[in-house]
């Protein structure tokens, strides 16, 4: 991004989407920013016991980085649904209209903006992503591959989130049912 005289910001464009190197260079730039006070020390990183890795280790850093990463996740599946729905309109309009619509040159744009959308919103989540596996030592989704369904990994991020806050759920709980266990506590 830079200025030109008149005080008018221009972006770098993509032509064919960012490069490795650009994700690299912006969590780099990113990350010479972030306090390492935050960090945890490194003794800590494995379980001194069992060597097995602490799922807690930096997990201020993972659960906002983590946070931000699902939230760019739902986000996407959310827009690559909408543009299927734009395509599907657009090839209805073609279909009933033909290729003299008025209609499809709006469509052709609104298509575009969604596309480009996705790749810029892509690599910003790729940013996070690579500052995500460089503070926690880990890949997201710890080299698993993700499903159609699921492809962002926020199945996967709700699960270690689990896994990390050391809460495990051994029953179902609701409310409801909480309230009923306290009251027979109170009653008995």
């Amino acid at each position: 991004m830079s200025k030109s005289k008149n005080n008018v910001v221009k972006f770098k464009t993509f032509k064919n989407g960012p490069t490795i190197d650009d994700i690299d260079v912006m969590a780099t730039s990113n990350l010479e920013f972030y306090p390492m006070t935050l960090l945890d020390d490194d003794r800590f990183e494995f379980n001194a016991v069992s060597g097995e890795a602490n799922e807690r280790y930096n997990s201020d850093a993972k659960y906002m980085l983590g946070g931000i990463i699902a939230q760019y996740g739902w986000s996407l599946q959310r827009k690559h649904e909408v543009l299927k729905e734009r395509e599907a309109a657009r090839a209805q309009e073609l279909e009933i209209n033909g290729a003299e619509s008025s209609e499809l040159p709006r469509m052709d744009l609104t298509i575009t903006k969604i596309q480009e959308g996705i790749m810029f919103w892509e690599f910003q989540m790729m940013v996070h992503v690579e500052m995500f596996e460089r503070i926690a030592r880990m890949s997201w989704g710890e080299g698993k591959a993700f499903t159609a369904n699921d492809k962002y990994g926020q199945a996967w991020w709700a699960s270690y989130k689990e896994r990390m806050s050391g809460r495990r759920v051994l029953a179902p709980t609701s409310s409801e049912e909480s309230k009923k266990r306290l009251l027979q506590k109170r009653a008995g």
